[in-house]
Protein backbone atom coordinates (compact mmCIF):
# COMPACT_ATOMS: atom_id res chain seq x y z
CA UNK A 1 0.00 0.00 0.00
CA UNK A 2 2.78 2.45 0.71
CA UNK A 3 3.99 1.58 -2.77
CA UNK A 4 1.23 2.63 -4.27
CA UNK A 5 0.81 5.85 -2.08
CA UNK A 6 4.21 7.02 -3.37
CA UNK A 7 3.97 6.83 -6.84
CA UNK A 8 0.62 8.41 -7.07
CA UNK A 9 2.37 11.05 -4.68
CA UNK A 10 5.34 10.87 -7.03
CA UNK A 11 2.89 11.14 -10.30
CA UNK A 12 0.63 14.13 -9.09
CA UNK A 13 4.03 16.22 -7.96
CA UNK A 14 5.09 16.25 -11.32
CA UNK A 15 2.15 18.79 -12.03
CA UNK A 16 4.33 21.06 -10.71
CA UNK A 17 6.43 21.31 -13.12
CA UNK A 18 5.61 24.34 -15.49
CA UNK A 19 7.43 26.09 -18.79
CA UNK A 20 7.49 29.76 -19.66
CA UNK A 21 4.61 29.22 -22.18
CA UNK A 22 1.44 28.82 -21.12
CA UNK A 23 0.69 26.13 -23.64
CA UNK A 24 4.10 24.80 -23.24
CA UNK A 25 3.69 23.63 -19.51
CA UNK A 26 3.04 20.34 -17.78
CA UNK A 27 -0.19 20.01 -16.98
CA UNK A 28 -2.79 17.01 -15.94
CA UNK A 29 -4.47 15.81 -19.35
CA UNK A 30 -6.35 12.35 -18.79
CA UNK A 31 -7.63 9.53 -16.53
CA UNK A 32 -7.96 6.08 -17.90
CA UNK A 33 -9.39 2.70 -17.04
CA UNK A 34 -9.28 -0.26 -18.54
CA UNK A 35 -10.44 -4.26 -18.62
CA UNK A 36 -9.53 -6.42 -20.77
CA UNK A 37 -7.67 -9.77 -20.57
CA UNK A 38 -4.30 -12.09 -21.30
CA UNK A 39 -3.16 -15.05 -22.39
CA UNK A 40 0.57 -15.86 -21.94
CA UNK A 41 1.93 -18.65 -20.53
CA UNK A 42 1.57 -17.93 -16.99
CA UNK A 43 -1.32 -15.40 -16.47
CA UNK A 44 -3.73 -15.68 -18.68
CA UNK A 45 -6.88 -14.34 -17.46
CA UNK A 46 -8.72 -11.12 -16.54
CA UNK A 47 -6.65 -7.72 -16.78
CA UNK A 48 -7.17 -4.35 -15.09
CA UNK A 49 -5.37 -0.91 -15.31
CA UNK A 50 -5.92 2.35 -14.57
CA UNK A 51 -3.95 5.48 -15.66
CA UNK A 52 -3.09 9.10 -15.16
CA UNK A 53 -1.98 11.21 -18.41
CA UNK A 54 0.10 14.77 -18.00
CA UNK A 55 1.54 16.71 -21.33
CA UNK A 56 3.94 19.01 -21.51
CA UNK A 57 3.42 20.81 -25.22
CA UNK A 58 3.17 17.64 -27.58
CA UNK A 59 4.90 15.44 -25.38
CA UNK A 60 2.44 12.75 -23.31
CA UNK A 61 3.57 11.21 -19.92
CA UNK A 62 1.56 8.46 -17.98
CA UNK A 63 1.89 6.98 -14.40
CA UNK A 64 0.38 3.77 -15.35
CA UNK A 65 -1.01 0.96 -12.42
CA UNK A 66 -1.97 -2.45 -14.19
CA UNK A 67 -2.71 -6.16 -12.97
CA UNK A 68 -3.03 -9.48 -14.56
CA UNK A 69 -4.79 -12.01 -12.24
CA UNK A 70 -5.72 -15.88 -13.19
CA UNK A 71 -7.29 -18.34 -11.36
CA UNK A 72 -6.05 -21.92 -11.66
CA UNK A 73 -8.29 -24.53 -10.83
CA UNK A 74 -6.52 -26.95 -8.69
CA UNK A 75 -8.62 -30.36 -8.90
CA UNK A 76 -6.68 -32.12 -6.06
CA UNK A 77 -8.67 -29.68 -3.69
CA UNK A 78 -6.98 -27.40 -1.76
CA UNK A 79 -6.74 -23.44 -2.33
CA UNK A 80 -7.50 -22.00 -6.14
CA UNK A 81 -5.19 -18.60 -5.35
CA UNK A 82 -4.76 -16.85 -8.60
CA UNK A 83 -1.36 -15.76 -10.06
CA UNK A 84 -1.42 -12.07 -9.67
CA UNK A 85 1.30 -10.05 -12.06
CA UNK A 86 1.12 -6.35 -10.74
CA UNK A 87 2.76 -3.32 -12.51
CA UNK A 88 3.73 0.32 -11.47
CA UNK A 89 5.17 2.19 -14.82
CA UNK A 90 5.84 5.49 -15.86
CA UNK A 91 5.78 6.10 -19.86
CA UNK A 92 6.74 8.44 -22.31
CA UNK A 93 4.84 8.44 -25.91
CA UNK A 94 3.21 10.89 -28.25
CA UNK A 95 0.22 11.06 -29.81
CA UNK A 96 -0.56 10.96 -33.89
CA UNK A 97 -3.13 10.88 -36.76
CA UNK A 98 -6.20 13.47 -36.43
CA UNK A 99 -7.19 14.65 -33.14
CA UNK A 100 -10.72 15.03 -33.91
CA UNK A 101 -12.12 11.79 -34.06
CA UNK A 102 -9.51 9.02 -33.93
CA UNK A 103 -6.28 8.64 -32.67
CA UNK A 104 -2.87 6.68 -31.97
CA UNK A 105 -1.28 6.61 -29.05
CA UNK A 106 2.31 5.12 -28.63
CA UNK A 107 4.05 4.69 -25.42
CA UNK A 108 7.20 3.65 -23.72
CA UNK A 109 8.88 3.26 -20.35
CA UNK A 110 9.80 1.82 -17.28
CA UNK A 111 8.83 -0.26 -14.56
CA UNK A 112 8.74 -1.82 -11.23
CA UNK A 113 6.73 -5.09 -11.52
CA UNK A 114 5.74 -7.79 -8.80
CA UNK A 115 4.55 -11.60 -9.76
CA UNK A 116 2.44 -14.05 -7.23
CA UNK A 117 2.01 -17.56 -9.01
CA UNK A 118 2.60 -21.20 -9.36
CA UNK A 119 4.78 -22.73 -11.80
CA UNK A 120 2.46 -23.69 -15.07
CA UNK A 121 4.07 -27.27 -15.25
CA UNK A 122 4.00 -27.87 -11.53
CA UNK A 123 1.18 -30.92 -10.11
CA UNK A 124 1.05 -30.78 -7.37
CA UNK A 125 -1.37 -30.12 -4.45
CA UNK A 126 1.05 -27.32 -2.50
CA UNK A 127 0.16 -24.40 -1.91
CA UNK A 128 3.46 -22.48 -2.46
CA UNK A 129 3.95 -19.58 -5.20
CA UNK A 130 7.09 -17.72 -6.54
CA UNK A 131 7.03 -14.38 -5.49
CA UNK A 132 9.20 -11.95 -7.27
CA UNK A 133 9.95 -8.73 -8.44
CA UNK A 134 11.52 -7.14 -11.62
CA UNK A 135 12.24 -3.74 -13.71
CA UNK A 136 10.64 -4.11 -16.71
CA UNK A 137 10.08 -1.91 -20.17
CA UNK A 138 6.44 -1.16 -20.96
CA UNK A 139 5.11 -0.41 -24.61
CA UNK A 140 1.64 0.49 -25.56
CA UNK A 141 -0.31 1.22 -28.56
CA UNK A 142 -3.68 2.82 -27.72
CA UNK A 143 -6.42 3.42 -30.78
CA UNK A 144 -8.67 5.86 -29.16
CA UNK A 145 -11.97 7.26 -30.98
CA UNK A 146 -13.21 10.74 -29.46
CA UNK A 147 -16.95 10.76 -29.54
CA UNK A 148 -16.53 13.86 -27.62
CA UNK A 149 -13.83 16.70 -26.86
CA UNK A 150 -13.62 15.58 -22.97
CA UNK A 151 -14.27 11.43 -23.73
CA UNK A 152 -12.32 8.97 -25.16
CA UNK A 153 -12.89 5.33 -26.12
CA UNK A 154 -11.03 2.36 -27.76
CA UNK A 155 -8.54 -0.46 -27.16
CA UNK A 156 -5.30 -0.34 -25.81
CA UNK A 157 -2.27 -3.40 -26.72
CA UNK A 158 0.23 -3.26 -23.80
CA UNK A 159 3.05 -5.40 -23.38
CA UNK A 160 6.09 -5.95 -20.18
CA UNK A 161 9.19 -6.92 -21.19
CA UNK A 162 10.78 -7.88 -17.94
CA UNK A 163 13.37 -10.92 -17.05
CA UNK A 164 10.66 -13.29 -14.91
CA UNK A 165 7.92 -13.25 -17.44
CA UNK A 166 7.14 -11.17 -20.31
CA UNK A 167 3.22 -9.71 -20.03
CA UNK A 168 0.69 -9.15 -22.69
CA UNK A 169 -3.23 -7.49 -22.45
CA UNK A 170 -5.37 -6.39 -25.06
CA UNK A 171 -8.07 -3.87 -23.20
CA UNK A 172 -10.65 -2.03 -24.07
CA UNK A 173 -10.52 1.60 -22.50
CA UNK A 174 -12.69 4.90 -21.66
CA UNK A 175 -10.00 7.73 -20.94
CA UNK A 176 -11.64 11.31 -19.77
CA UNK A 177 -10.04 14.47 -20.91
CA UNK A 178 -9.01 17.46 -19.05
Amino acid sequence: MKKIILFMALALSLTKLSGQDKNDRFRFNSFSFSLGGSNTSIFNGFASSAELGFSKGEHLFKAYRGRVTSIAINIFGGENEPNIFDEYSVMYGKEFGSKKWVSIDLFAGLSYNKFKYKPKNEISISSDFIKRSSIGLPMQAKLRFLPKSFISIGIEQHININSEEPVSRTSLFLQINF
